[in-house]
């Protein structure tokens, strides 16, 4: 079978000949370029598994696709993921319906390649036809032999004697028949949805018995409890090399005490690392002081300060501003009869909506994501119902604004729009919040990116602690006038500016709903963006190609809902500056349309650990892996990235 070729990586689909067990062994054999690689079956922080499907193969009755063991890659801020690098071949075992009839393999392959910048490819096809007692070409035997001979058995040179977990620390005992080199152990969860998210770091390694003997030691970390350790499956594949052997525990079995005999001497080499090792338990005076805090949890602690800050910080934005600025306004109508309690109590419950509607986003997203869909923030102006649903509340607030409820509405628009003009009511101030964290959720602040990012390749829980905090950010001015009412007595007293600051307040609700009324259009039309003016269309997957070229690519991920995005586009993409940089003839500006759902421009936030939009990067040859811009994009940022 010929290759199929990328700049990156290059894959064929190859016979090694019959198994032991009579199943014919098949095998995708790909070759990365330098410094690239691609993930293993669970690819630790970050990443994407290889996905190989046989659909349409004719007489086979089962395909096995065999892991080989993988490399552990150490990256920036602790991040570690599992991969294969330089030539990797994973064995597929086919087990033919009819032995006396030809098998016919197709294969269809989804895989990200990575370097500072991932790569997807998905999709791409392969097929092979094998005759009863055909033989191999001899090198494909060879390649897909040692491919197997990669895959962990249950026994090989060297197996795992003891798992025991005590104090967050899992720690694994293995001996081997010949001295281990740099023995490595990788854990995977296994519960009842597959594998779960826990987290164990890279192993801290101790040789005895002449290196026969190896203590690993690896913390268990993260935001996932210990306890739901409980009734879950350790799968520990223990790598040294080329070999690689595989064990399966149930937790229940799993020792509670330490793993080697204390009675057992540590392996001395010149006797230098184990003075140092005595000097740090005897407590030296100058050692530094750990962090108290474990890495994961320093990582979760910034990253809710992030999402704090960046739902602070969405409060000034366009979207949400009026509706915080109604709230004050509607407190200042009752200013001569004023209320502390009622005025206390209203805020408070306009953040308890805050809150309960950005757990219901986590909710959903948790709910999206369980079932394999790709999600980002703002991920539900994408679904044009919703938006249709949004533009008749908007139509039925600015219409309150203005006074025009003349006619009778309907039932909870009715009611919603009067609670909302100012006729307070704990559902209209529950429903305030509400309101406010739906127009938030287009717009995208500093700090916001980040935060969710980090959430939604989190598990469950993370993504509802990341989003409450944003919910308190956002809420957080509701919180601050709830604490001290009378702050909002130092406005203006009322009077005719109340009446012209609603008008307006109403035509920029109103203007709201006819820009989502446009976007509303634009998700319903047929066409898809295809780039226009100094614009290419996205294609992530040549940008590596153009970089080495020598290329400077600007990457603009924009979409019709999002409003920080139409704010970066009138007041620095579209200046006349700006467009002659990107029309130069050393630049390549690529535009992705998010507008609608789009798997591609998933994946490739996905690859820079982002989930939403304004998104924007500079890939040059200096900075292949991409430098990425602020959320709020500048003049002079475009500039320096791009090198003027």
């Amino acid at each position: 079978m010929g290759w199929t070729r990328h700049p990156q990586a290059s894959w064929r689909l190859i016979y090694g000949g019959e198994g032991k067990d009579g199943a014919l062994l098949f095998g995708v054999e790909m070759k990365l370029e330098e410094g690239w690689h691609t993930y293993w079956r669970s690819p630790g922080d970050a990443g994407m598994p290889i996905v190989v499907k046989t659909d349409g193969s004719q007489n086979v009755e089962k395909a096995e696709l065999l892991w080989p063991a993988p490399e552990r890659l150490v990256e920036d801020f602790g991040l570690q993921t599992f991969v294969h690098s330089g030539a990797v071949t994973w064995p597929l075992a086919v087990t033919p319906k009819e032995k006396a009839q030809p098998v016919t393999l197709n294969v269809e392959l989804s895989y990200n390649v990575c370097k500072e910048l991932c790569v997807p490819y998905e999709k791409e096809k392969a097929s092979l036809t094998v005759r009863p007692g055909q033989k191999p070409v001899a090198e494909e035997h060879t390649v897909v032999e040692k491919a197997v001979m990669r895959v962990p058995q249950a026994e090989g040179t060297m197996r795992v004697e003891r798992v025991a977990y005590a104090n967050n620390v899992l720690m694994v005992t293995a001996r081997g028949d010949v001295p281990f080199k740099a023995p490595d152990v990788f854990v995977e969860v296994e519960g009842k949805k597959g594998f779960d998210g826990h987290r164990f770091l890279k192993p801290e390694v101790e040789l005895r018995d002449g290196g026969r003997l190896a203590e690993l030691k690896m913390a268990h970390e993260g935001t996932i409890k210990s306890a739901t350790l409980e009734g879950n499956t350790l799968r520990l594949t223990l790598a040294d090399g080329a070999s690689a052997v595989e064990k399966v525990v149930p937790f229940a079995e799993v020792g509670k005490g330490a793993a080697v005999d204390p009675a057992v001497t540590p392996q001395d080499e010149g006797g230098k690392e184990a003075e140092g090792k005595d000097a740090a338990s005897k407590g030296d005076g100058n050692a530094p002081h750990p962090n108290p805090l474990p890495q994961g949890e320093r990582e979760l602690a910034l990253m809710l300060f992030f999402a704090f800050l960046g739902g602070l910080i969405l409060n000034v934005m366009p979207c949400v501003l009026p509706v915080l600025s109604l709230k004050v306004l509607g407190l200042l109508r009752h200013v001569q009869d004023f209320d502390v309690r009622r005025a206390r109590g209203s805020f408070l419950i306009s953040a308890l909506g805050v809150v309960s509607c950005f757990l219901l986003l986590a909710g959903a997203v948790v709910a999206l994501k369980g079932a394999g869909h790709a999600v980002g923030w703002g991920f539900h102006f994408q679904q044009p119902l919703f938006i249709g649903a949004l533009i008749a509340v908007l139509l039925v607030f600015a219409a309150n604004l203005f006074g025009w409820f003349e006619i009778r509405l309907p039932g909870v628009l009715g009611e919603t729009a009067h609670k909302a003009g100012g006729h307070t009511g704990p559902v209209g101030d529950f429903l305030s919040g509400v309101f406010a964290t739906l127009l938030a959720t287009p717009c995208t602040a500093p700090f916001l990116g980040t935060a969710v990012g980090f959430a939604l390749a989190s598990e469950a829980e993370v993504i509802f602690l990341v989003f409450a905090t944003m919910g308190l950010g956002l809420a957080f001015p509701y919180l601050a006038i709830a604490a001290y009412p009378k702050t909002a007595l130092l406005l203006p007293r009322p009077g005719a500016w109340m009446v012209a600051v609603k008008k307006v307040m109403g035509a920029l609700l109103l203007a709201t709903a006819l820009w989502l009324g446009w976007v509303m259009a634009m998700q319903l039309a047929p066409a898809q963006h295809e780039g226009s003016g100094v614009w290419q269309a996205f294609e992530p997957e040549k940008i590596p190609a153009l970089v080495a070229e020598g290329k400077t690519v600007f990457v603009d991920v924009t979409a019709d809902w999002c409003l920080t995005c139409k704010a970066n586009k009138a007041l620095v993409l579209d200046r006349e500056e700006v467009k002659a940089l990107l029309a130069q003839p050393g630049v390549i500006a690529m535009q992705g349309d998010w507008t609608k759902p789009d798997e591609k421009i998933a994946a490739f936030l996905k690859s820079h650990g982002r989930f939403g939009i304004p998104f924007n990067v500079v890939y040059t040859k200096d900075k292949p892996e991409g430098s990425v811009l602020s959320e709020v994009l500048t003049v002079e940022a475009v500039k320096q990235a791009l090198g003027n």
